[in-house]
């Protein structure tokens, strides 16, 4: 009798710790890696093995190359919930676009030659 008591307290253990353990929700945290940008990025709670959509970010002057497990950007985040986690975003910075360079002039030179382009322009 006392076998049959140990061994349902020990199936109901293993139910509950299976059950539990299906139904246990994981958290996915994200560091921007010290870009900012304007959106704010909430905590996700998924369960294990379940699909996640991952957050797009955008910043003016660098571009977002995706989620990694590791702040050197090296191990890419495939979709999956594996359990609590912290991702990373990775970034590559932007090239600054220049404009046109002004001339090694003096200001007034500068203004007499675009005045005389602008004229042979019209011409």
């Amino acid at each position: 009798m006392e076998l049959y008591i140990v061994l349902g307290v020990c199936v109901v253990g293993l139910l509950v710790a299976v059950i539990g353990g299906c139904c246990r929700k994981y958290t996915m945290k994200f560091d921007t890696n010290g870009v900012a940008f304007d959106e704010e990025i909430t905590p996700i709670k998924a369960r294990k093995g379940q699909e996640i959509e991952l957050p797009e970010l955008s910043s003016s002057k660098h571009e977002f190359l995706g989620w990694f497990l590791d702040p050197a950007c090296t191990e890419k985040f495939e979709g999956k919930m594996r359990g609590d986690v912290v991702l990373y975003a990775g970034w590559k910075k932007k090239k600054e676009k220049k404009g046109p360079q002004p001339m090694n002039m003096s200001y007034t030179d500068y203004i007499m030659h675009n005045i005389s382009f602008n004229i042979a322009l019209d011409w």
